[in-house]
């Protein structure tokens, strides 16, 4: 019998680290996805409501910031539409993040291991 052939997905599972460890260490701050690749079989419907192509897997609200984090693995690269989103945050003051470790994160909000 062949071996079933398991499916890793890398990015979402360091995503979920990350997000529960911004929840425990920062639990005032807003930490949160909009899942914006869901569905593709309804995209119109999704873009009329708001979907944004090149989103960004994470939003985390501090008091009087806005930061976009996007998820990749070792060899993972931003999209076209990840790109534009990210130089459009930018040009907007707000911090655009491409993290592909937790301790990348934690470095980052100065937490050194």
């Amino acid at each position: 019998m062949a071996k079933k052939q398991v499916k890793t997905h890398p990015e979402a599972d360091l995503q979920k680290d990350c997000v529960e460890w911004l929840r425990e260490t920062f639990p005032e701050w807003l930490v949160f996805s909009c899942p914006n690749e869901a569905c593709r079989n309804r995209v119109n419907w999704f873009k009329n409501l708001g979907m944004l192509p090149g989103a960004p897997d994470l939003i985390i609200v501090q008091l009087e910031s806005v930061i976009f984090v996007e998820f990749k693995s070792e060899t993972g690269r931003l999209s076209t539409n990840q790109i534009k989103f990210k130089q459009q945050a930018e040009s907007l003051g707000h911090q655009y993040l491409v993290i592909r470790y937790l301790s990348d994160l934690k470095r980052f909000f100065g937490y050194f291991q």
